[in-house]
């Protein structure tokens, strides 16, 4: 295993806690729900209050050419996410 900092280093299995605790109000009936049903709720990224959090960027550079996509891939994701965006401006961002 690389001898990396603990704060990039990947968790094992191994290292994870037996028990996590997370405080609910049993007054609320959602609480009430989630602890009676054993659920977990995941909210989406698009919910979160920081607006780059889970946005992240492709770093297509980085890639070596067996794992590189087509360039039409990121030239269609950009016009699909910036639709008023000209081809040619499409094309610059990628």
């Amino acid at each position: 295993m690389l001898n990396l900092p603990m704060s990039i280093a990947p968790l094992l299995p191994k290292d994870y806690p037996k028990l996590v605790y997370k405080y609910r109000d049993w007054s609320n009936d959602f609480h009430k729900k989630t602890l009676i049903n054993m659920e977990l709720f995941l909210a989406s990224s698009s919910s979160f209050n920081d607006p780059i959090d889970c946005k992240i960027p492709i770093a297509y550079y980085k890639l070596g050419d067996d794992a590189k996509l087509p360039l039409e891939y990121f030239e269609g994701y950009v016009a699909r996410h910036y639709p008023k965006y000209t081809e040619i401006e499409c094309q610059l961002k990628v």
